[in-house]
């Protein structure tokens, strides 16, 4: 449970910086927010692939090249399924905030 939450904090993290940011109500400094934003996202897509590798990579039976091909595809998936889904999200917030 404790991994789950620190993978799933930079995502969250940013969200509510986001909603912060579209709270406040100016648009200066909309693009260093966005930065920031997809840079969190981006370490917590690192960060849960890493995770997910790891336990893939220690739960693997015996042979070396299938544990290392599992683990780097589930690597590539978990992190790039996380940093689509945020991505969405993200954009929603965005487009929701706009329109408000």
């Amino acid at each position: 449970m404790r991994s789950f939450l620190i993978c799933l904090s930079p995502a969250v993290l940013g969200y509510a910086i986001l909603i912060a940011g579209i709270a406040s109500g100016s648009n200066s400094g909309v693009e260093s927010l966005l930065t920031l934003v997809l840079v969190l996202i981006g370490f917590g897509s690192l960060l849960s692939a890493g995770c997910v590798g790891r336990h893939v990579y220690r739960a693997t039976g015996d042979p070396a090249f299938l544990k290392w091909f599992v683990a780097i595809l589930s690597f590539l998936g978990v992190g790039v399924a996380y940093f689509a889904i945020a991505t969405a999200g993200c954009c929603g917030i965005t487009m929701m905030g706009d329109s408000l």
